[in-house]
């Protein structure tokens, strides 16, 4: 909405920050490519300096794979085992932390199957608090089967993220990508394809610091790249091997991959 707002502005001059910047095939259009309209660039860093210099943590792939062969036409009956069992190994590649997963779900019919599974009874059982997120009104604001309001969901989420204790998996359809204040996610899950803007976004969820890695970073207590002292040096792509048997979701893995790499990436 950048360029909306600025045909309102009156004053003669403001600033805009962005993760990711919006552009368009056209310099003249709405995008931020836009000189005419935005003027120059001022600043801007990739995400390999902001690595080097400790502002947000290394991503690492993780593929997880399982005795059990899934094809496409097994997802949507896989899925709930698909996620149990992908959090379990998840947890067992942590050393200092306890996994908190945020998950990009195909569909709300996802999200509403795997709220009433087995699954999700036992990951219960197993300690985990589990968040559901998603316009639809069936699921909207939900919390271990509990719904509240957006607000609420935004702030308990925040609390739960700085418990060292607490495990948790998030799911959301297309609602969580952005603006949501939690430092603690160990990981991500996309379980459909994200284009480049909505894949470094949901990413982004995961690559912030531990608040107490940020205070020693800044007190030069640590380096960037000592990761073996770090709380959480790296934020994890999980890839759960479903995703192998789709050559389309295969093959747009890949492109994200040598497109990350050219963020300086490796």
């Amino acid at each position: 909405q950048f360029h909306d707002i600025l045909t309102t502005l009156t004053t003669p001059r403001c600033y805009f920050f962005t993760a990711t910047t919006i552009t368009t095939p056209s310099d003249k259009g709405r995008g931020m490519n836009n000189e005419g309209l935005y003027g120059k660039v001022l600043y801007k860093m990739i995400p390999r300096e902001a690595i080097e210099l400790g502002k947000m943590v290394r991503p690492i792939l993780h593929i997880v794979k399982s005795d059990v062969f899934y094809s496409s036409d097994d997802y949507k009956r896989s899925l709930n085992s698909i996620i149990e069992y992908t959090f379990k190994q998840h947890e067992k590649i942590l050393t200092k932390t306890t996994p908190k997963i945020l998950i990009s779900v195909k569909g709300t019919q996802d999200i509403k199957s795997f709220l009433l599974s087995e699954e999700y009874k036992n990951l219960r059982a197993y300690g985990v608090d589990i968040y559901a997120v998603a316009s639809s009104d069936e699921i909207g604001n939900n919390i271990n089967g509990e719904r509240v309001r957006r607000q609420d969901i935004l702030k308990r989420l925040k609390e739960d993220g700085s418990n060292r204790e607490k495990k948790l998996i998030v799911l959301h359809y297309d609602i969580l990508a952005e603006g949501i204040d939690v430092s603690a996610f160990s990981g991500i899950m996309p379980l459909r394809t994200l284009n480049k803007s909505k894949f470094l976004q949901t990413f982004g969820r995961a690559a912030r610091l531990d608040n107490d890695d940020r205070i020693r970073l800044e007190k030069k207590e640590i380096t960037p790249n000592d990761l073996d002292k770090m709380l959480k040096p790296y934020a994890y792509i999980i890839i759960p091997n479903i995703i192998h048997s789709n050559e389309d979701d295969k093959q747009n893995l890949t492109q994200l991959i040598a497109e990350l790499r050219s963020y300086g990436f490796n």
